[in-house]
């Protein structure tokens, strides 16, 4: 197949996309891994004033679809699904990492909430197999089997360091896959702010019954935290939206690991938290095994002729 020529004056990478739009991804990127790992301080913070994580997790919904609105009134987005069965997956997946994230930021380490959450490119790959039917050669399934032993160095099944926060935060791991698969599925159709409003939606109105079943009057520092969550959380989860969709994603995603090392400095300095040699060793493992099947998935599709376009924008 011939590949579409580009104009002189807006020449396009290899892999399709404009320079400015790499660009933009990466700056998203890094938008996303930081407001991402500002959240879950943030939620420490909220269950230390004395704020139930199930009740802390509703209100970060509830003001993320606050913040959500004027940003759809301004581009003018229609709310309207083209994918309307896809789209409500995603939005009621996407309260069970969020929910996991809050409930896990209260009870265990943040660097060791951080390290399991990077298991979830990881579990793409097997749920890809499974609901997608896509083909993983040899090199693929050994690197998901080593991402699956730094997860289980990080776990300790078995052991004192093994408790009810980190099993959560593991299923929201799982649960957090689910809802990748959901963006690759949906960013061929779907606006980002499209997508953001009906996830944050999802994430108020899936756990509304749990915040009822805790519920206690926040106070004031409890609802400025929660502000914050709200912004951070919204942030996070537009950024990492629009930067899959400016640029190639095995190009780009290296950048969510800086959530790790910026959650630890701020664990470190907030509550004096020091990672365990156990969590840094299996967060090393999983991040080299993402980072190997993103290789292998950029070389897989290299190999493909196919013609070269911007990405929707």
């Amino acid at each position: 197949m011939l590949q579409m020529p580009a104009p002189k004056d807006n020449p396009l990478t290899p892999e399709g996309y404009r320079p400015n739009q790499i660009l933009a991804g990466f700056l998203w990127m890094c938008a996303s891994a930081i407001g991402t790992g500002s959240m879950a301080v943030l939620a420490r913070e909220m269950a230390l004033h004395g704020s139930h994580p199930f009740q802390n997790a509703f209100l970060r919904a509830a003001v993320g679809l606050v913040l959500i609105l004027p940003l759809l009134r301004h581009q003018r987005v229609s709310l309207r699904p083209t994918q309307p069965r896809l789209m409500f997956l995603r939005a009621a997946l996407a309260a069970v990492p969020l929910t996991c994230t809050f409930y896990a930021s209260a009870k265990i380490p943040l660097a060791q909430v951080s390290a399991i959450a990077f298991a979830a490119p990881i579990l793409v790959v097997v749920l890809s197999v499974l609901i997608l039917h896509e083909r993983v050669y040899l090199r693929r399934w050994i690197a998901v089997a080593i991402g699956f032993a730094g997860m289980i160095a990080i776990l300790r099944p078995g052991s004192a360091a093994f408790e009810l926060g980190t099993l959560v935060a593991a299923f929201g791991a799982c649960a957090m896959a689910g809802v990748t698969l959901c963006v690759r599925l949906l960013g061929r159709t779907e606006p980002a702010e499209r997508m953001v409003f009906w996830a944050t939606t999802g994430q108020f109105l899936f756990i509304l019954p749990l915040a009822l079943s805790v519920w206690t009057w926040p106070g004031g520092t409890v609802i400025l935290l929660a502000i914050g969550t709200g912004f951070c959380g919204t942030l996070g989860q537009y950024g990492l939206t629009r930067a899959l969709q400016s640029a190639e994603a095995s190009v780009i995603s290296p950048l969510t690991y800086l959530r790790l090392p910026y959650v630890a400095l701020m664990a470190f300095f907030l509550y004096g938290e020091i990672p365990d040699a156990w969590t840094l060793i299996g967060a090393a493992v999983i991040i080299a095994s993402a980072l190997y099947i993103t290789h292998r998935e950029r070389a897989r599709k290299g190999k493909a002729a196919v013609p070269v376009q911007a990405p929707p924008s």
